[in-house]
């Protein structure tokens, strides 16, 4: 392991946190499907609203992982072509890869709040069980938070996290 400074161990400590709410949500999907099964095949009753539920959970599944994919390499990415590259040039497109990332997620960020508001104030709701849909924009908002501490730590270091990820896949 590298030497990292504080920010780097603050970023990576909430992308591991972030990504047991995504362990934790995957489990309760898992749960509450084999209720929805059991119930529905074994007893003649199925869980209501067990589709909305899911599908909610979904998000978190989503959502709450991405930085610490994200720290570790696991994203699809496009070396390719940039391997031949002089390593200045290469070290360009990895910077403008960051800066549009950081931009990006900022960008998700900054419009998922004003979706989430609309939801708040409309009263958007599933149409089973009419759990509201709110606080599920809000946590995907949250979840994006250390995706984009993420990118500017790649942006500030991009050769220490690069060469980590580098060993990691090997």
């Amino acid at each position: 392991m590298l030497v990292t400074s504080a920010f780097e161990r603050f970023v990576r400590l909430w992308a591991k946190r972030f990504n047991y709410v995504g362990y934790v949500a995957c489990a309760l999907m898992l749960c509450i499907s084999t209720v929805d099964i059991l119930g529905g095949k074994l007893f003649s009753w199925p869980l209501s609203g067990a589709f909305d539920m899911v599908g909610l959970l979904a998000v978190l599944v989503g959502a709450f992982p991405i930085a610490s994919t994200e720290l570790v390499g696991g994203h699809v990415r496009l070396d390719m072509g940039l391997v031949f590259l002089p390593k200045k040039i290469k070290k360009f497109c990895q910077i403008l890869a960051n800066v549009l990332s950081l931009g990006l997620v900022g960008l998700l960020i900054y419009s998922s709040v004003g979706f989430g508001i609309k939801m708040l104030v409309t009263g958007e709701a599933t149409m089973t069980v009419a759990i509201p849909l709110f606080p599920f924009v809000f946590a995907f908002v949250l979840a994006c938070l250390p995706a984009l501490l993420v990118f500017f730590l790649e942006l500030k270091l991009p050769e220490t996290l690069e060469a980590e990820k580098e060993g990691d896949r090997l």
